[in-house]
C-alpha cells in the first residue's frame, strides 16, 4: 500500500479529534502495551509511594497513543493502518507478541484476525445484477458495499447494521454481515458508511477496548467520571504497594482494586476486611445488643420474656439480666439500679467466642467512627466557610488569606481515611513487639488530627483569627507529617516483611 493511502487513513482516524491530537507529545513506547505508559512532565508522585508512577489522561491522549502504538507496529508489518488495528484488536493489543506471530505466518494471523490482505475501494457500486438479501434491493440506483469479500449489502442494510453493532457496544470488531463470514470492517469503512456522531460512538468503542485491554489503564471509577488513566504498578507488587493513584476529577483511588483509597492497607487487607464487615457486622452488632453471658458457664443468652430472672439452660444457674447478680441473693440486696464498674477478675473473663467477637468490633466501631467523620466532612466543609465569610467580613483579611481552614479540613478528611484503614490493618495484625511503633504512630496520629479538629469547628472571631490560624497552620503540618510517617513506616513494613498476619494474604 502506497505511503499516501496509508497517510489518508491515518488522517480519516485522526478527524476524531484533529487538534486535540495535533497537540499530543511524542511517546516513547514498549512494544508490548502491557508495558508502562508515563507521560513524565505530567505524572504525580506521592512522596510516600515513591514506586508508583501515574497520569490522569483524556480520551484525546488515549486516541494519540493508540495512534503511536498501530504507527509503530506497521514499521515491520508494511500493511494499512485498519490492517494493524485490526490485527491489534485481535490480539490485545500486545504489539510485540502480534509482530512475533505475523512475520512467522502472516496468512494464518491474518486470517485469525478476520483481516484481509487486499484492499477493497472505499466507493459504492451500481449494478443490476447486485441484490441486498435482506431488504430484497436490486438496480442501478440502489448504493452497494462489500468488503474486499465480496458480500454486497445496500448502504442504508449496511448502515443499520453497524449501528445497531456500535449501540449494543459488543466488540469493536464488527464482522461482514454475511452469514459465517469472517472479514473484520475497518475504521475507514465504517466513517465511510455511518454520519460523525457514530463514527465518533466507534471510536469511543476502540478506545474502551484499548483501557479494558490493559493492566496499566483503568478508568476512574467516581460516578459520572469517564477519565482513563495509565500507572507504572504491577499486580505482582500488590503484597507491598498500595497504589493510589488521584484522577484530575479529584478522586482518589486504588489503581489496585478499583477501590476509594484505603492506604496503608494493602489490597487483599481491604478485601478480606470488607468481607469480616459484611459477614459479621451485622450479626455482631445484634449479638452484643440482644445476648449476655452466662456468669457461670460463659454460655451465651437470649433474652426470650419479660422477667429478669435468668435460668441458664445449660449449667442450671439463675441470675439477674439486668446486673447478672445471683438471682437467690438478689430479693435481699437489690441493687441494679446503681452502676458498678466490673473490675473482678470473674467479670473480666470472657469466653474465646465473644473475646473475638469483642475484638471486632473493637476495630469495626474505631473504623466505622472514623468514616462518619469522614461522611461528616461535608458538614464542617459548611461550618468552615461560614466561619471564613464571617472573618472576612469583620477583619481586614482577603479570602485567600483565610483559605487555611479549607485546607485544614482536606488534611483532616484525608487523615481520618488513612486512620479507618490503620484498623483494618490492626485487626489482621498478629501482636508482637514490631506492632508498638505502628499503634505509636497510630496514636499519635489520631490524637493530633482530634485536636485540629476541634479547633478548626471552634468559633472564630476577628480577635482571636490571628493565634487561631498559627494554632491551625502548625497543627496541620503536623497531623500532615504524621500521617506521613504513619504510611511511609507501615509500606516499608511490607517491604521488610515486618508484619506477620493472622490471616493468609
Amino acid at each position: 500500500m502506497s505511503q499516501y493511502d496509508y497517510d489518508s487513513q491515518m488522517a480519516s482516524w485522526s478527524d476524531y479529534d484533529s487538534e486535540n491530537y495535533s497537540q499530543e507529545e511524542e511517546y516513547d513506547y514498549d512494544d508490548n502495551t502491557s508495558s508502562q505508559f508515563i507521560d513524565n512532565q505530567n505524572t504525580t508522585t506521592d512522596h510516600h509511594l515513591k514506586e508508583i508512577d501515574f497520569t490522569s489522561l483524556t480520551k484525546d491522549q488515549i486516541l494519540a497513543r493508540m495512534t503511536k502504538i498501530v504507527e509503530n507496529t506497521n514499521q515491520f508489518l508494511e500493511l494499512s493502518f485498519d490492517q494493524v488495528l485490526l490485527l491489534l484488536l485481535n490480539n490485545s493489543w500486545k504489539q510485540e507478541s502480534l509482530i512475533e506471530k505475523y512475520l512467522e505466518a502472516p496468512s494464518k494471523i491474518a486470517a485469525e484476525a478476520g483481516v484481509s490482505l487486499k484492499i477493497a475501494p472505499l466507493e459504492y457500486k451500481h449494478s443490476p445484477d447486485l441484490f441486498c438479501p435482506i431488504m430484497c434491493e436490486e438496480g442501478e440506483d440502489v448504493d452497494f458495499f462489500a468488503l474486499s469479500c465480496g458480500h454486497y449489502y445496500c448502504k442504508d442494510c449496511y448502515s443499520t447494521y453497524l449501528k445497531f453493532k456500535i449501540t449494543e457496544k459488543e466488540s469493536p470488531m464488527i464482522k461482514c454481515p454475511e452469514h459465517k463470514c469472517s472479514y473484520n470492517i475497518g475504521t475507514s469503512e465504517i466513517k465511510f458508511l455511518l454520519d460523525q456522531n457514530l463514527y465518533d460512538s466507534y471510536i469511543d468503542l476502540l478506545i474502551e477496548n484499548f483501557v479494558n485491554s490493559n493492566e496499566h489503564y483503568c478508568w476512574c471509577p467516581a460516578p459520572n467520571c469517564t477519565n482513563p488513566m495509565t500507572c507504572s504498578f504491577s499486580p505482582s507488587s500488590s503484597k507491598y504497594i498500595v497504589p493510589t493513584v488521584l484522577c484530575k476529577c479529584g478522586y482518589k483511588f486504588c489503581f489496585g482494586c478499583k477501590r476509594q483509597n484505603h492506604q496503608p492497607a494493602i489490597c487483599k487487607i481491604a478485601e478480606l476486611w470488607e468481607l469480616k464487615c459484611k459477614d459479621d457486622s451485622e450479626t455482631a452488632h445484634w449479638i452484643v445488643s440482644n445476648t449476655k453471658e452466662c456468669p457461670g458457664c460463659k454460655a451465651t443468652i437470649e433474652k426470650n420474656g419479660g422477667c429478669n430472672h435468668m435460668t441458664c439452660k445449660k449449667c442450671r444457674h439463675e441470675f439477674c439480666w439486668i446486673c447478672k447478680g445471683n438471682w437467690k441473693l438478689h430479693k435481699d440486696n437489690y441493687n441494679c439500679n446503681r452502676y458498678v464498674a466490673s473490675g473482678t477478675e470473674e467479670d473480666q473473663k470472657v469466653s474465646k467466642s465473644r473475646e473475638s467477637l469483642e475484638r471486632y468490633l473493637h476495630y469495626y466501631n474505631r473504623f466505622n467512627n472514623h468514616e462518619q467523620s469522614i461522611q461528616l466532612t461535608k458538614k464542617l466543609i459548611k461550618i468552615t466557610e461560614q466561619n471564613v465569610e464571617s472573618v472576612q467580613l469583620n477583619s481586614s483579611l482577603s479570602w485567600i488569606e483565610v483559605m487555611f481552614l479549607h485546607d485544614a479540613v482536606n488534611i483532616l478528611s484525608e487523615c481520618r481515611n488513612t486512620l479507618k484503614w490503620t484498623y483494618a490493618f490492626a485487626f489482621f495484625l498478629k501482636k508482637d513487639n514490631l506492632n508498638i511503633m505502628f499503634e505509636d504512630n497510630q496514636s499519635d496520629l489520631e490524637r493530633s488530627v482530634e485536636q485540629l479538629n476541634e479547633i478548626v469547628e471552634s468559633k472564630i472571631s476577628p480577635e482571636n483569627i490571628i493565634q487561631t490560624k498559627e494554632k491551625i497552620l502548625s497543627l496541620s503540618s503536623y497531623v500532615s507529617k504524621r500521617n506521613e510517617i504513619l504510611l511511609n513506616d507501615t509500606l516499608k513494613g511490607y517491604l521488610e516483611d515486618r508484619w506477620v498476619f493472622n490471616a493468609e494474604l
